[in-house]
């Protein structure tokens, strides 16, 4: 009974490892796409000074904690092109 109970504690292991990567693997996909559509918006920027205001209002209304993540940005967007 010890061994079988030590086998199934091992495959319940090796499932929780195999979730865990995939987790791990999901949220550096999610990373990715974020970095991607970022660079978009950011190249929209600056081509389009309609969007590049929208933008800016939005990041402008984030939450204090969001906005000194950022801060860098939105100087940067507040820079006449």
């Amino acid at each position: 009974a010890s061994d079988v109970y030590k086998r199934q504690e091992e495959k319940v292991a090796e499932y929780q490892k195999k979730l865990a990567l995939a987790r791990e693997k999901l949220r550096k996909e999610q990373t990715r796409e974020k970095i991607v559509v970022g660079a978009i918006l950011l190249k929209e920027c600056e081509k389009n000074e309609k969007f590049r205001a929208w933008l800016l209002d939005k990041l402008q209304a984030l939450p204090e904690r969001e906005r000194k993540r950022i801060q860098r940005l939105i100087v940067r967007l507040q820079q006449p092109t």
